[in-house]
């Protein structure tokens, strides 16, 4: 029983510094758009991500990204090795749709 509640509070812990790391990710991808660099944002906006791929705010500000300088293959790349990687993240999916529906028009 004590081996299982340390484990659930190591997996808590470890999930929490993973969201607090990619709000840093997403605050330098921030950083770098308003100052008009587009392919840093992208970079820093994929390691959010990564972190934290279901959070609807950093994909939907990625693509917006993406838009803005029309890295539609990155993206879809992107976000196909998302959901391979994280299966149940359901805004990962719906990120990646948005993605590819845009690419074709």
């Amino acid at each position: 029983m004590a081996m299982k509640l340390l484990s659930s509070i190591f997996l808590i812990v470890m999930a929490l510094g993973n969201v607090e790391e990619a709000e840093v990710q997403f605050n330098k991808a921030m950083s770098a758009i308003a100052s008009d660099d587009y392919q840093t944002a992208l970079t820093h906006f994929e390691s959010a991500l990564k972190l934290d791929p279901n959070n609807i705010r950093y994909g939907n500000d990625y693509r917006q990204a993406v838009l803005k300088i029309k890295e539609y293959d990155r993206a879809i790349q992107f976000f196909e090795q998302l959901v391979t990687d994280n299966p149940n993240s359901a805004n990962a999916y719906l990120n990646f749709g948005f993605a590819f529906s845009k690419a074709l028009g």
